[in-house]
């Protein structure tokens, strides 16, 4: 009887063991970092790249006359009556509604998944703006930009010393890609309400770029391998310091891992300063991992992404790549 009671006396005692070590492990599981919360509603790296689109501005004007249009951010669009094509004729009266997406600040770039090259090389953005207009009364009608009569749009030119004032022009984003297609159409600088300001014509709507090439040969490849359990949620990006530069590493199936040669870059110049930086979204839950570096030939990285908050993540970019 007594060897009965201590046999259950044992069992119950190895149970109450078994119970708090199941549950230690399932609440190291589940929350590993104190601050990590689920990402408001983001459940993919798509609808974390949606939230973090710019808002629209919406503007209604009267083609019958001259229009400058301010947006929050500081771009300028001059409309003249003609700029805008209705169903493919000028339009010289009636009204159209002006909707704008500004994105200007590199944190915004990386967050919203959209890059600063071309189909040849790295670009240094001074700023971009997605334009789109229709007739809210007559949906059915097309409004389209005038090619030879275009809309002009004017983006602030930074001040600070050393800041690129020459070589940009216009670039028009290809969705099919998700690159920049070059223009024709260089950017004059000029002196606009106490102000710098880059200004060139914009011919047809979407997303608009005013870029300039970065004129120093690229040479070395960056390489991020990354858990395969992350490879289809996360976005890997290298930033240049110092530009507004954020450029995309593509998944390179061959040797499962991300780098640009295998789009046909010939990679980054040598020496610049640059942070390398994935994040994505993984059951709902906000994952990242950067690390900061000079280029320099033969570089590999293997990342591992780790549970983080969203909103300090997204503070912390600003005031990485937003301020210098």
């Amino acid at each position: 009887m007594k060897k009965n009671k201590l046999n259950l006396i044992i069992c119950n005692l190895l149970v109450m063991v078994l119970a708090l070590v199941a549950c230690g492990r399932e609440l190291n599981y589940i929350n590993p970092l104190p601050n990590a919360k689920f990402s408001a509603g983001a459940f993919s790296i798509a609808d974390l790249q949606a939230q973090n689109l710019p808002p629209v501005q919406t503007f209604t004007i009267n083609m019958a006359n001259s229009q400058q249009l301010t947006c929050s951010g500081g771009t300028q669009l001059m409309i003249e009556p003609g700029s805008l094509m209705v169903d493919g004729k000028p339009a010289t009266s009636g009204t159209v509604q002006i909707q704008v997406r500004e994105l200007q600040q590199p944190s915004k770039i990386i967050l919203t998944g959209i890059t600063t090259q071309t189909d040849n090389g790295m670009l240094e953005s001074a700023g971009m703006i997605e334009l789109e207009a229709n007739i809210p009364d007559a949906p059915a009608k097309r409004v389209d930009v005038n090619p030879t009569q275009p809309v002009y749009m004017a983006v602030p030119a930074s001040s600070k010393p050393g800041a690129s004032t020459s070589g940009f022009g216009s670039f028009y984003f290809n969705p099919s890609n998700q690159t920049w297609t070059a223009g024709t159409d260089t950017a004059n600088r000029i002196w606009r309400n106490n102000q710098w300001m880059f200004n060139m014509p914009v011919r047809k709507k979407g997303w608009i770029n005013c870029d300039r090439f970065y004129h120093q040969k690229p040479c070395s490849d960056i390489r991020v391998v990354l858990p395969d359990t992350f490879m289809g949620c996360t976005d890997v990006f290298v930033v240049v310091h110092k530009l507004r530069s954020a450029i995309r590493l593509y998944l390179d199936t061959s040797k499962r891992e991300f780098n640009v040669k295998s789009r046909g870059y010939d990679g980054f110049p040598d020496t610049l300063l640059v942070t390398a930086i994935c994040h994505g979204v993984k059951n709902g839950l906000f994952y990242e991992y950067d690390t900061t570096f000079n280029v320099a030939p033969g570089l590999k990285f293997h990342m591992k992404p780790v549970m983080k908050n969203r909103k300090e993540h997204e503070k912390w970019l600003a005031t990485i790549f937003d301020e210098e």
